[in-house]
């Protein structure tokens, strides 16, 4: 009775062990609206994990937790596709829109014309099958359609705030105050082992640069609504990379560069 027991009890722990770490493989193909294939489109779990991408005609397998029902698709310059898998969904095909929609600037609008691109996606699916680019006729997913107004006008609202500080800013600066402009780098494709600079855009949280040049503002005026200054380099020894250069021109102590404040920060503390 006692060996009867102890059986039972493995086999159940043994089809709960099954149940929460099984496998289940999921194929398919992504193509775009257009009716071309996907290269290296990537494929994500609900938490952001990714997961594969596609080949050079848009086919991908994926081997994934039994449990998993939710999946994530992405690729440049199309909106993300978010799909809710069935238990009997083992083929997924996909297809992806574009992110931004020519036509209304508003977000509002936006949100209208992707929502009418969305609820043509069957008939999309249909003539892909048709073109034999599917083997499917039938969907076997839930797709979600989420909204991207309610994202950018927070993104918009966050922009306006700190286009107001770096305005704010800017009206504090006199000729002849010292700043410091953060900047990263990417090597030349030229032979040369000189590093050309980019600055750092007032939208990214990061206080830990590869690169600071310091200099003193020679001269202020405004451009196209901008804020615009004219710097001379006085010192260069906080910048990590080799013989730098920005815009075509080498950084140096003495030389004189052009700074758009308005998207691009500075340190002045």
């Amino acid at each position: 009775m006692k060996a009867i027991k102890f059986v039972l009890i493995v086999l159940i722990l043994s089809s709960g062990f099954v149940k929460s770490f099984g496998q289940r493989i999921i194929k398919g193909r992504v193509i775009l609206e257009e009716m071309y294939e996907v290269p290296e489109a990537f494929i994500f779990s609900k938490d952001r994990v990714v997961l594969g991408k596609t080949d050079d005609e848009g086919y991908f397998e994926l081997n994934i937790p039994s449990e998993t029902n939710k999946l994530l698709f992405g690729w440049i310059g199309c909106e993300e596709a978010s799909i809710i898998l069935t238990d009997s969904c083992h083929y997924i095909e996909l297809i992806l829109l574009p992110a931004w929609l020519d036509g209304p600037r508003s977000n509002r609008k936006q949100d209208i014309l992707r929502k009418e691109w969305h609820d043509k996606l069957p008939e999309l699916h249909s003539m892909a099958f048709q073109k034999g680019l599917f083997i499917n006729e039938n969907i076997c997913y839930t797709r979600e359609f989420v909204p991207i107004k309610p994202e950018l006008d927070e993104i918009e609202r966050q922009m306006n705030l700190t286009n107001k500080q770096v305005r704010k800013a800017y009206k504090k600066l006199e000729v002849g105050d010292t700043i410091r402009i953060p900047y990263s780098g990417t090597w030349r494709s030229d032979g040369t082992d000189r590093t050309k600079l980019i600055v750092f855009s007032c939208h990214v949280d990061n206080d830990n640069y590869d690169c600071i040049i310091e200099g003193i503002v020679t001269k202020k005026y405004r451009f196209k609504k901008g804020y615009q200054m004219l710097y001379k380099v006085t010192n260069c020894d906080k910048c990590k990379y080799d013989s730098p250069i920005f815009n075509g021109k080498e950084v140096k102590v003495g030389e004189e560069f052009h700074h758009y404040m308005k998207y691009f920060k500075v340190i002045t503390d």
